[in-house]
């Protein structure tokens, strides 16, 4: 799982599922090139959700997280956010579609269709990016959200902190603002870090760290924050 030979740290904040996925995604080389710290700043936990979904109902997804703590799809239909998302939600028996890489995209596909006549329903974390059924009813499609789990901050461990805050290389993949904020709120500095966010709003959120290097990935999705990861890497070794 960790590669002690490599003095470049790779920190990965996401909940502890999602960033033993994403290591274990990451080609062979770039994995032997890291050591490996999971430091996730997100605890992922069910609620009580009480509701029925209809059989006529349309499901808004707009993480695998969502599709997670969701009832089976049985065919009805999903309109999610990005194709990670889309399919996991097809592994769950939802016909699924991707209606853009982010919730904005999404947003605005969506108002500019003509849907089924069933209730849409967005179904996510407490905390979720875009207002999604909010801003579709303000377009003048019906939208209801309904909260099935919750993303519970957490703080770093020890470990994680003095490898940040330290005088070696680490590389942090940032992949939401919430979690960029609460890394904001666990250190002060990361002056030996190169902080690659999925977008410029996660970026936003750490603009005063004084790190060494901030990159954003070219698109936001998994694949190229990948890219990214690799594209910085192979700088610093140059360097």
């Amino acid at each position: 799982m960790t590669n002690n030979a490599s003095p470049i740290s790779l920190i990965l904040t996401r909940p502890l599922a999602r960033s033993q996925a994403f290591w274990d995604d990451l080609p062979a080389h770039l994995r032997s090139s890291f050591r490996l710290v999971l430091a996730p700043l997100i605890a992922i936990e069910p609620c009580e959700a009480d509701f029925n979904l209809p059989k006529d109902a349309i499901v808004i997804f707009s993480s695998i997280n969502g599709v997670r703590f969701a009832p089976p799809g049985e065919g009805r239909t999903a309109f999610c956010v990005g194709p990670a998302t889309t399919k996991a939600a097809v592994a769950n028996n939802w016909q699924a579609k991707t209606m853009g890489s982010t919730a904005d995209k999404l947003v605005a596909t969506l108002s500019d269709m003509t849907l089924p006549t069933g209730p849409l329903v967005h179904l996510s974390g407490r905390h979720t990016r875009g207002n999604i059924a909010q801003r579709l009813t303000a377009n003048g499609t019906l939208a209801k959200h309904i909260v099935i789990y919750e993303q519970r901050a957490q703080h770093l461990s020890d470990d994680a902190k003095s490898t940040i805050t330290g005088k070696d290389p680490v590389f942090i993949p940032l992949f939401s603002p919430r979690t960029a904020r609460q890394l904001a709120k666990e250190i002060n500095t990361a002056p030996s870090a190169t902080l690659i966010a999925l977008s410029r709003n996660v970026a936003a959120e750490v603009t005063d760290l004084g790190v060494a290097v901030q990159i954003v990935a070219d698109e936001p999705n998994a694949a190229a924050m990948v890219t990214a990861i690799e594209s910085a890497l192979k700088s610093a070794r140059l360097g």
